[in-house]
């Protein structure tokens, strides 16, 4: 009579161990794998963004599409044709369906319910139409969701011409006419004000470098980025989607990945970003190379360095 043999306890246990230990192994190379994976897909869609943006500057005899402070989704909406995608401005690592610049713009509890302070797209200053879907789906029939934001230093405040809509309704509007891919060609931002380069005054910004030039850049690039340096958790903690770092996109059409510190290069002594914003809020901002920051004292650390001042003359010698 044959006898069957069994399982010990002590094997299924064993057995049962290793499998765990297999797991444990490989579940976080998965992870990083499908983490790079999503890096790799975010940064095509940054360079797609950049040539879509360059083919219509193509067409526009060398300008950048007009838009209004931090209202990024109308540029994207302007270059939609061009692209022929809204997917393209999504990162697949944000969870805001809507967009994290929406998220910011429209969600943030020290505004109203959606949408927020989002311009509608057939105001006078965009003048993009007449949204069917409304503000609290965040006019998303026209405006793409959105997770790219702008460099805060090309696309800064400098109010609209007299005579135009956006100027007779008070508004604060981007460059007029909007920055050229070539050289700049405007007076900078001076938040709040009527020209000038954010944390300097009046002057001019031009173009050393375009391929040094950052245009789009993962949004927000840390979990400080405002409302996260006055709000606890509106982002999360994280410096940046990847490794804490971001994809950016450049003015001559390539996109590359970078670390958090080398796009805002202002360690404490703990590792950690002392601010990420690129204007003279929270913590303080970054500040051009040589020049006192108007706002409070002057990040050395920053000193024309941060990416919003690449390829400008106002960046440090190192990175003109």
């Amino acid at each position: 009579m044959s006898r069957r043999r069994a399982f010990t306890l002590i094997e299924l246990l064993v057995v049962i161990a290793i499998i765990a230990i297999l797991a444990a192994i490989l579940f976080p190379v998965f992870a990083q794998a499908k983490l790079a994976a999503k890096k790799t897909t975010d940064l095509s869609n940054l360079k797609q963004n950049m040539t879509a943006t360059l083919i219509y500057s193509n067409d526009a005899d060398d300008y950048l599409p007009h838009t209004n402070f931090q209202e990024d989704y109308v540029f994207a909406a302007r270059i939609l044709p061009y692209t022929k995608s809204k997917d393209i401005f999504k990162n697949t690592a944000v969870s805001w369906k809507q967009g994290a610049v929406q998220h910011q713009k429209a969600d943030n509890p020290d505004f109203s319910t959606p949408p927020g302070y989002m311009l509608n797209p057939s105001d006078p200053c965009v003048g993009l139409g007449t949204s069917s879907a409304g503000g609290a789906k965040y006019y998303n029939d026209i405006y793409p969701p959105m997770d790219y934001r702008l460099n805060q230093n090309i696309f800064g405040y400098e109010k609209a011409a007299v005579g135009t809509p956006c100027r007779d309704q008070g508004r604060y509007a981007y460059y007029a006419p909007a920055p050229n891919t070539t050289s700049a060609g405007g007076a900078g931002t001076g938040v709040g004000g009527d020209g000038g380069v954010e944390g300097v005054g009046s002057g001019a910004t031009s173009f050393t470098s375009v391929a040094k030039v950052v245009v789009w850049i993962d949004f927000p690039p840390s979990g400080k980025t405002w409302p996260g340096n006055v709000l606890t958790g509106f982002w999360g903690s994280k410096l940046g989607y990847w490794q804490d770092g971001s994809n950016a996109a450049h003015m001559d059409g390539h996109a590359s990945y970078y670390k958090a510190t080398r796009l805002l290069p202002n360690i404490k002594g703990d590792g950690n970003l002392m601010f990420t914003d690129t204007w003279n809020g929270g913590e303080g901002g970054s500040n051009p190379y040589g020049a006192s920051w108007s706002g409070g004292a002057p990040h050395s650390e920053q000193n024309g360095k941060a990416y919003n001042w690449w390829g400008t003359n106002w960046a440090s010698p190192d990175n003109q």
